[in-house]
């Protein structure tokens, strides 16, 4: 692969994620309002049925979008087959995925609000499932330009919706409404577009293979699945709809944060490094320790800037909500271990290691369910928060010392960026004592801390 080639790669992967990373903190500033005018009782219901319907709607992907995307990237000819068994393959698992829903939320979620919640956030998973083998088609024809402008423009009609609603003091059902029209009609435009450009072939002979291609995939992701909403269930299940709303509020500010490098990997790097593995090896390790330093040292800013400034953010969103903000001092150390493990999670996912990454985060996610289980009951959101800390902690140790051991990368100079994080993160704690009584004096303390530790 020639360095010209590697770059226009990198330079379209770039372009991807920065209209994701775009398009999914749009999402997730709708979040924050519905947190906002719902309230922490209604919007503790709305998360919990939210993380039903992504539960199972993982578990009806199956991994085929990015298998979809691994294939198509390496026999191009073969994207109409693909396009078309990954469709028929997510309509067939529709009803089972619903059917699991409904069941698992009637055992956690046993307020009556959830059942007007139930269709319109079903309708609008499914949408958004279903819209995802045409975004991949379109990145890998090397249309970015156009995915990234359809999710643009949902994030952005959703968003303003969302708004609207609020401030006509609607309910969160009429939200969720809302978010499944707007769901349906991005998938409809998408699909309109993709399909006056690729043609669809369904080849049913073939389609037991692609799923066997994809299943270690799909396994990967519905255990991040259940590490991620297993705390919010529990919760909803032994605590209150409060408690619920106050972690929920603080999952969604620490995953605006995470989103952008789970999706930078996901749309920038992972692309560019399934084709380096085979093609390139010693660019292929020169990315992934580039991704490193680069991962570590963005984890740390973000976590010691969400630490420094919860508290007022928390109270902007509304002051009810403040009871959340123990919740984000501990929660925003998962965004640090979260980009910590992304270059190892890269690296084994390119590097054909999936079997060992999936039985990594099943350990993890054990982990995670069974503290979330204990800790939910006994101490709340707090004990959410640290059963999270503590799944997220396993994955990092345990990818990096794996990554390291195969040679999949290097931590040459992470030292020095290990170094000025942890002088950040002590900024970080510091401006949180001051940031409530001085908030000029304490923002300034946070800047001049993060340019010293940049010339350092």
């Amino acid at each position: 692969m020639t360095d010209s080639h590697s770059r226009t790669l990198l330079r379209r992967a770039y372009y991807s994620s920065a209209g994701t990373v775009l398009s999914r903190g749009l999402a997730a500033i709708t979040g924050l309002v519905i947190a906002r005018a719902a309230g922490p009782e209604h919007f503790g219901v709305y998360a919990a049925v939210w993380s039903v319907m992504g539960l199972c709607f993982t578990l009806a992907d199956a991994g085929i979008v990015t298998g979809l995307k691994r294939e198509g990237a390496r026999e191009r000819e073969r994207l109409p087959e693909l396009l078309g068994n990954a469709l028929l393959i997510k309509a067939a698992a529709v009803l089972p995925a619903l059917a699991i829903a409904f069941g698992i939320q009637s055992v956690f979620v046993q307020n009556p609000l959830a059942i007007g919640l139930f269709v319109p956030l079903a309708i609008a998973n499914f949408a958004m499932m279903a819209a995802e083998p045409f975004f991949a088609v379109l990145q890998l024809r090397g249309e970015q330009r156009d995915a990234s402008a359809i999710m643009v423009l949902r994030g952005g009609i959703l968003l303003a919706g969302v708004c609207v609603l609020a401030a006509g003091g609607h309910s969160v059902t009429a939200m969720a409404w809302c978010q499944a029209a707007v769901s349906c009609g991005a998938a409809a435009g998408c699909g309109i577009l993709v399909l006056t450009r690729v043609s669809v072939a369904i080849r049913l002979q073939r389609v037991a293979r692609q799923i066997r291609r994809s299943i270690a995939f799909g396994a990967s992701e519905l255990v991040y699945s259940v590490y991620q909403n297993a705390p919010v269930l529990f919760l909803s299940r032994f605590g209150t709809e409060a408690d619920v709303g106050y972690f929920a509020l603080a999952q969604r500010l620490v995953g605006l944060c995470i989103v952008a490098g789970t999706t930078a990997n996901s749309q920038a790097f992972l692309p560019s490094l399934f084709a380096l593995y085979h093609k390139d090896r010693p660019r292929y390790a020169q990315v992934c320790a580039h991704m490193q330093r680069l991962f570590t040292a963005a984890g740390f800013a973000a976590a010691a800037g969400l630490y420094a400034f919860s508290e007022p953010i928390i109270v902007l969103i509304r002051e009810a909500y403040r009871p959340a903000v123990p919740v984000m001092h501990l929660l925003c150390w998962s965004v640090l271990l979260a980009y910590a493990s992304i270059a190892a999670d890269a690296a084994m996912t390119a590097g054909d290691k999936m079997r060992v990454k999936v039985l990594f985060q099943i350990m993890a996610t054990a982990i995670t369910v069974v503290l979330s289980a204990v800790l939910a009951s006994r101490h709340g959101p707090y004990g959410a928060a640290a059963a999270v800390l503590a799944g997220s902690a396993f994955t990092t140790v345990v990818m990096g010392g794996y990554a390291l051991k195969k040679r999949l990368f290097s931590f040459r100079g992470l030292p020095p960026v290990f170094l000025g994080g942890v002088l950040l993160a002590g900024c970080g704690v510091f401006t949180a004592k001051l940031i409530t009584t001085r908030p000029i004096l304490g923002g300034t303390v946070f800047l001049g801390g993060c340019v010293l530790v940049w010339f350092l």
